[in-house]
């Protein structure tokens, strides 16, 4: 019975404990989203992008955590890619898309590049292309206990 109620009380500490820990690297990648969008917007605002630009905010799901699910962001709606939701004609014409191309931790600083571009799929070909990247920077300061952004 001792040994019952220790097990149970590990096993609900261990439950409250992990519950409590937020994901960080979920944190950074949806604060990176979000500057990248809100980037994009202030460049549709200027003219400089066509105003559809951000219609459909649609990611590939490369170099993102298995359990990472989107926030809505200033009444965006953003999905990773599905090509059963497109049909030929917009995949041969290609589909806006952006991408994490990568996520790298050197010493104390992460860097998150986003990349914009297209997918586009012909036959069984399929075509990734890659227009411009930006990269937004993390520095975690160890008396604070917190990551910040460069």
């Amino acid at each position: 019975m001792k040994q019952a109620v220790i097990i149970i009380a590990f096993v609900f500490c261990n439950m409250f404990c992990r519950a409590q820990v937020t994901n960080e690297l979920t944190t950074l990648l949806s604060l990176s989203i979000e500057k990248h969008i809100s980037s994009k917007e202030q460049l549709v605002k200027e003219g400089v992008l066509i105003r559809g630009y951000l219609d459909k905010i649609v990611f590939l799901k490369d170099n993102f955590p298995s359990d990472y699910s989107f926030v809505s962001i200033d009444g965006y709606k953003i999905s990773f890619f599905d090509e059963s939701k497109y049909r030929k004609s917009e995949l041969r014409k290609g589909i806006r898309t952006f991408r994490v191309s990568s996520v790298v931790l050197n010493d104390n600083v992460l860097k998150i590049a986003i990349v914009d571009g297209t997918f586009s799929k012909r036959k069984r070909d399929i075509i990734v292309t890659g227009n411009e990247s930006s990269i937004y920077q993390y520095i975690y300061r160890c008396d604070k206990k917190r990551w910040e952004a460069l």
